[in-house]
C-alpha cells in the first residue's frame, strides 16, 4: 500500500471516530425500539357521563354563597339587565357600581364590603360619565381605586367581544387587575352579530366568552336593550346562559325598578325600587307613599300599549290585566278604592 493511500485511510478513520463520538453525545444511549413503543399507555379518556345518586348529592359540601350584593347578586352570577332606551340603565349601574366599589348600602341593598369593579362603557362618552361622578361625590376617596372605567367611545381600538382574541384579552385583564364584578354596557354595542334574532349565531359568538368568565367566576352584567313588548331584545338565546334578568322600570314619579324577572334558587331579594336625585343621590323608594288615584291614572296611561291590543282585543279587558299588575306591583289590596275600571275607561281609556 502506498504512502498516499494509508494517509487517506488514516484521515477517513480520524472523522468516522468524531463523528460516532458526536452523534453518541447528542442521541440517546437508550435506543427507541418498537416494543417499547407499542408498551406506552394512552392517556385515559374521562367519561362524557358521570351520574352520582341523592345519597351522594346530599353529602356534598358545597361553600357557602359569596354574595357581592346580599341576596342579589353572587359571585360568578351571570346577569343580562335591559332597558328602554334613554330610560337610565348607565346611570343606574354606574351608581350601582359605585357604591359597590366603596362598600356603601344601595337604597334597600346591602353591600357588606368594597369589590373591584370593571365598567367597559361603549354608551356614554367619558364627560358625562365624569359629571355624574362629580355630582356625587368630586373628592378624592379611596374607594376610586377600586373602580376601573374604560370608554370605548373615545378609545382608539374598537372593541369586538365576539372575536377570540379580544375575550382571551379581556378575560387577561379582570384577572390581572383582580376585579370582583364587570359591566358590559351595552351588548349592541359591543358584540357584532349579523343578526341577533338568530339563536345559532349569539350561542356560537358569545358563548365561549360567557364560559371563560364563569369558569374565573368573574361576576358579569350585560347591559341590553328590551323589544316593542318589554322583553329583552333578540334571541331568547340570550336566557340560556344568564342567571339573573332584569328588566330596569322608571315610572312617571321617576322611581326606578330593577324588576327580576328570571332568577336562580338561591337568590332571595325583591326588585330593588329607588330614587336618584339630581345630585346622584340614591334613596329608597317607599310604594306606600307613592299610590294615589292620580299615580294609577299615570301609570295606566304610560303601560296600556303592553297589553292593549298586543295582548288584549279590548279595553276592558286590558283594563282587568292592568289593575292586577298595579296591585301586585305597588302592594295595593284593591287598586279600584283608588279609581275604578269603569271611570277610567269612560274618562281615560278613550286616548289610548
Amino acid at each position: 500500500m502506498s504512502d498516499s493511500t494509508k494517509k487517506k485511510e488514516k484521515v477517513f478513520i480520524e472523522d468516522t471516530d468524531v463523528f460516532e463520538t458526536e452523534f453518541s453525545q447528542t442521541m440517546p444511549h437508550d435506543p427507541i425500539t418498537a416494543a417499547k413503543i407499542e408498551k406506552e399507555e394512552p392517556e385515559e379518556r374521562i367519561p362524557t357521563f358521570n351520574p352520582m345518586d341523592l345519597s351522594q348529592l346530599i353529602d356534598i359540601d358545597f361553600p357557602p354563597i359569596d354574595w357581592l350584593v346580599d341576596d342579589f347578586i353572587a359571585r360568578g352570577d351571570f346577569i343580562l339587565c335591559s332597558g328602554q332606551p334613554k330610560i337610565g340603565k348607565s346611570l343606574v349601574w354606574f351608581q350601582l357600581m359605585l357604591h359597590l366599589s366603596r362598600g356603601i348600602n344601595f337604597a334597600q341593598l346591602r353591600i357588606a364590603r368594597p369589590q373591584r369593579v370593571y365598567y367597559v362603557d361603549a354608551e356614554m362618552s367619558a364627560q358625562v360619565m365624569q359629571q355624574r361622578l362629580k355630582l356625587y361625590d368630586d373628592q378624592p376617596h379611596i374607594g376610586n381605586k377600586n373602580f376601573l372605567y374604560e370608554n370605548c367611545l373615545s378609545s382608539p381600538v374598537r372593541f369586538l367581544l365576539t372575536t377570540e382574541e379580544q375575550q382571551d384579552e379581556l378575560v387577561a385583564k379582570c384577572l390581572d387587575e383582580k376585579i370582583d364584578i364587570l359591566v358590559l354596557d351595552n351588548l349592541f354595542s359591543l358584540a357584532k352579530i349579523d343578526d341577533w334574532n338568530k339563536p345559532a349565531e349569539y350561542l356560537d359568538k358569545l358563548n365561549p366568552l360567557i364560559k371563560k368568565l364563569r369558569e374565573k367566576k368573574i361576576t358579569t352584567v350585560l347591559i341590553d336593550h328590551v323589544n316593542k313588548n318589554g322583553e329583552a331584545f333578540g334571541s331568547q338565546a340570550k336566557l340560556v346562559a344568564i342567571d339573573t334578568l332584569m328588566i330596569l322600570e322608571r315610572d312617571e314619579d321617576e322611581v326606578f325598578t330593577l324588576k327580576i324577572e328570571l332568577e336562580r334558587a338561591l337568590h332571595k331579594c325583591d326588585s330593588p325600587r329607588f330614587f336618584i336625585s339630581d345630585e346622584n343621590v340614591v334613596s329608597e323608594a317607599n310604594a306606600d307613599d307613592l299610590v294615589s288615584p292620580k299615580q294609577l291614572v299615570n301609570w295606566l296611561d304610560n303601560n296600556f300599549h303592553l297589553t292593549y291590543p298586543a295582548n288584549e282585543r279590548t279595553k276592558k279587558a286590558a283594563l282587568d290585566v292592568l289593575y292586577k299588575k298595579y296591585e301586585e306591583k305597588f302592594g295595593v289590596e284593591n287598586a279600584e278604592t283608588l279609581m275604578s275600571k269603569n271611570s277610567y275607561y269612560t274618562n281615560h281609556a278613550k286616548n289610548w
